[in-house]
């Protein structure tokens, strides 16, 4: 395994996609933060560093998908797998092994937003709002959901053998992700109640407020939530918008996800038929 995982590392050192996407996400954090202070010296408003620090959770889960397809799908064109089988590795550490540099990969990426973006937003628009305690539950939550967006993609690129492909198919699942999760947001997003309109012959037209019929209570209102909860796109919501209400339950999601996938993967790619 320590063979395998020195000669993936290697490979991530020299990875221009690996490269570009951190130096991405250096720039994003810091034009947010830029932003957030050009917009306080020119509105005379008070931009706090906790509103869109979390932003990179959005476009985390894109960058995994375009890094661990290529990257994955780099051994098959190569015959970089065929090679490791031939010397004696078993599948399931070649699989493992992936695993663990796809993952190496994303905490950098993360990490290539959040030390910058933090640095210089202390600098210019002071220290953090929000409470201590649930601004580490979220950054660990985030790096737990990197985690589950990295064996989710690491399943796809170790079973399919066209790079671009997979790149594709990983790239549409994360698009396609996001809609339930935006559906389900709209729906708990619903308010209680919606304005109306009738007349009156006293006041003319008056407004008056009546239950909304799509405002969820009960257990559909669970069910939602739990879905919400439970979809990796709809994690990313939350903790980039700071609206989770289950902080603590979300990071077991991610790991349950995680290890599912694994399991899954390492079953099927012991199976797979590598020419």
């Amino acid at each position: 395994m320590s063979k395998l995982l020195a000669s993936n590392f290697s490979r991530l050192k020299k990875n221009k996609v690996f490269w570009v996407e951190c130096i991405c996400m250096v720039l994003f954090g810091l034009y947010l933060v830029g932003r957030k202070y050009l917009e306080r010296l020119k509105y005379q408003e008070e931009s706090v560093l906790d509103n869109g620090f979390f932003a990179y959770v959005l476009v985390i889960g894109f960058a995994m998908a375009a890094f661990g397809s290529l990257f994955l799908g780099t051994e098959y064109s190569d015959g970089t797998i065929r090679n490791k089988l031939i010397v004696g590795h078993t599948r399931m550490r070649i699989y493992l092994a992936n695993l663990i540099v796809s993952l190496a990969a994303g905490g950098l990426m993360c990490l290539c937003f959040i030390i910058p973006a933090a640095a210089l937003g202390i600098l210019l628009l002071g220290m953090f709002e929000t409470k201590m305690s649930t601004l580490l539950w979220i950054l660990l939550g985030s790096f737990l959901l990197t985690a589950a967006f990295g064996s989710i993609f690491t399943l796809f690129g170790m079973l399919c053998s066209n790079k671009a492909g997979a790149a594709a198919g990983c790239l549409l699942l994360v698009l396609g992700l996001f809609i339930p999760a935006v559906v389900v947001n709209g729906r708990l997003d619903a308010p209680e109640y919606v304005t109306s309109y009738r007349m009156s012959e006293s006041e003319g037209m008056e407004a008056y407020a009546e239950p909304n019929p799509k405002y969820l209570t009960g257990t559909a209102r669970e069910v939602y939530q739990f879905v919400y909860d439970f979809l990796p796109t709809g994690q990313a919501m939350q903790y980039s918008f700071m609206t989770a209400i289950n902080l603590w339950q979300m990071p077991l999601y991610s790991l349950l996800i995680s290890v599912c996938t694994t399991g899954a993967g390492v079953f099927l790619f012991r199976k797979k038929n590598i020419k």
